[in-house]
């Protein structure tokens, strides 16, 4: 998931328990120090009272949170944009993957032109 544009709207179900946080979901925390984040959220296995907040934007880095510094626990259930995207920017926007697949095709295409000259 790219990080959400500026504006946008997420829309979150109130956490009452530390404990129903899932590993690898999105949240909107309101930390003493930070203020209000939204952040990936792991838990360590060795400490159930510190957590990992990870950025989607991978310019930010991940930082932890001792869970006493939490005020309050969004989970992220939706987002409202209001930037609706260009449809031909959107096909521009390939993964890793389908780059790498489209690259290793065109070899094969260059080998075969070149083996038929």
């Amino acid at each position: 998931m790219l990080p959400l544009k500026s504006g946008t709207i997420v829309i979150g179900q109130y956490i009452d328990n530390i404990s129903s946080i899932k590993n690898g979901k999105t949240y909107i925390i309101i930390t003493r120090d930070e203020g209000i984040v939204y952040k990936r959220v792991y838990r360590y296995s060795d400490n159930q009272e510190l957590f990992c907040l990870a950025s989607d934007n991978r310019q930010y880095s991940t930082y932890d949170v001792d869970a006493k510094e939490f005020l309050e626990i969004w989970e992220a259930k939706a987002f409202i944009s209001v930037d609706f995207t260009d449809p031909n920017l959107e096909s521009a926007d390939l993964s890793v993957n389908e780059l790498a697949s489209m690259v290793i095709e065109l070899k094969k295409e260059v080998t075969n032109l070149k083996s038929n000259q």
